[in-house]
């Protein structure tokens, strides 16, 4: 899934690298039927660090990002019946 993340702008003016973790929902045909975002681990790489402001934005931007990539997935649905599964996407600049 990792080819289809775009690296939003926002973040990278900010710098800002890190983790998003989402927790979804799979239905029965794979689809995803509900994704949330849980917890987020995020920092700038910056020598200057960027404003609280530009950090909220870089990082609402990496939110939706996420949200985005996992809404398009199709998932094998698992044997074992779960509701629910939390998954994360990784943000790092290289």
């Amino acid at each position: 899934m990792s080819q289809y993340l775009k690296y939003p702008e926002p973040a990278v003016k900010a710098g800002v690298v890190g983790r998003i973790y989402v927790r979804l929902t799979v239905g029965p045909n794979g689809k995803v039927n509900a994704a949330q975002v849980v917890r987020r681990q995020v920092a700038s790489l910056l020598a200057t660090p960027p404003t609280s402001t530009e950090v909220a934005a870089a990082t609402t931007s990496l939110e939706a990002e996420t949200l985005r990539i996992f809404w398009a997935a199709k998932f094998q649905v698992a044997k074992i019946k779960a509701d629910t599964v939390t998954v994360s996407a990784s943000y790092q600049m290289e």
